[in-house]
């Protein structure tokens, strides 16, 4: 643990992992707060899944426009448009969904909001990449693990609020934490110091298209979309078998075990490839996931889904 102290004690850290926690906590409230929120307005998991998916797309989608922006223009104006938008349409995803509105308006409401998001997480990597190269794998498994505690703090959050209030006030919440995050970052001491970047300017595609970089790209989004599907199957799961309320313990659960795993992964010194590192982990996210088919009980799932 002593080298994560050495990461806590940099210039900006605090402000950059705990900033960087509270406006990455949406990209785990909002997507289980509309899963709910639609599901309860229409009775259907196919519909509610379809919005959810749809604002996760238009995430994806949007991500690398924003961040060419950002490099180009500096991320401070970007930080701070999106800081004044998503609220807004947030709220505007809130009223239609609870208005009764068609299903092409949800989805179309879903996908503003998912292209509104603010980049966060980008950016925060892109601040932790201009420290001391001594200490930069910690910073990124410090980053990486602050990251897994935002999938087990905001899918309980989601299911305390929901319990209590309503996932619409779960969506608000995420709001206020995505306007907090997000303007504590665009504040901070390291994006003040932030320098573009020189170079010259390359196509659309130019990064896509890079050696090896597709291949990436399609593992990676295979991997995503494995969870994403997760993501819709465990609150149905949890709905069927007559505790609806578990959801949110159980994706927090999920991620609780990628934190431990996290953590004990971060702290070591790995001699093996990263290519290798990362088949390795694809392999064990497999074997991890492939039980969960097999049970029927909430508690045995919550098991397999820490161990996963």
């Amino acid at each position: 643990m002593r080298t994560y102290l050495t990461v806590w004690r940099l210039p900006s850290a605090p402000v950059l992992l705990l900033s960087g926690f509270a406006g990455r906590l949406p990209s785990a409230m909002v997507p289980l707060a509309l899963l709910l929120m639609v599901q309860q307005q229409t009775g259907s998991y196919a519909v509610a899944g379809l919005a959810a998916a749809t604002l996760g797309i238009a995430m994806a989608v949007m991500a690398p426009v924003l961040g060419r922006l950002a490099d180009r223009r500096g991320p401070r104006g970007v930080l701070f448009a999106e800081a004044a938008l998503y609220p807004l349409m947030l709220a505007l995803l809130v009223a239609v969904v609870l208005g009764g509105a068609p299903t092409a308006a949800v989805i179309a409401a879903s996908a503003a909001a998912g292209a509104s998001t603010p980049l966060v997480s980008g950016t925060v990597r892109a601040l932790w990449s201009r420290v001391d190269l001594a200490v930069r794998p910690t910073a990124y498994a410090l980053d990486a693990t602050a990251t897994e505690l935002v999938f087990v703090a905001g899918p309980t959050t989601v299911a305390a609020i929901t319990v209590f209030a309503s996932p619409a006030w779960a969506v608000a919440v995420a709001g206020a934490l995505a306007v907090g995050g997000t303007l504590g970052i665009a504040t901070s001491g390291a994006m003040r110091a932030w320098v573009p970047a020189g170079g010259p300017r390359t196509g659309l595609f130019t990064t896509v298209l890079a050696p090896g970089m597709p291949r990436v790209l399609l593992s990676g989004s295979a991997l995503m979309l494995g969870f994403g599907a997760l993501e819709v199957a465990v609150p149905a799961f949890a709905d069927a078998a007559g505790s609806p309320g578990l959801s949110g313990v159980l994706l927090a659960v999920w991620s609780l075990g990628s934190v431990a795993g996290g953590l004990w992964f971060g702290a070591r010194v790995v001699s093996v490839s990263l290519p290798r590192q990362y088949r390795w982990g694809l392999l064990g996210v497999t074997i991890g996931l492939v039980p969960l088919a097999t049970v029927d009980s909430p508690w045995v799932l919550g098991a397999l889904l820490f161990l996963g």
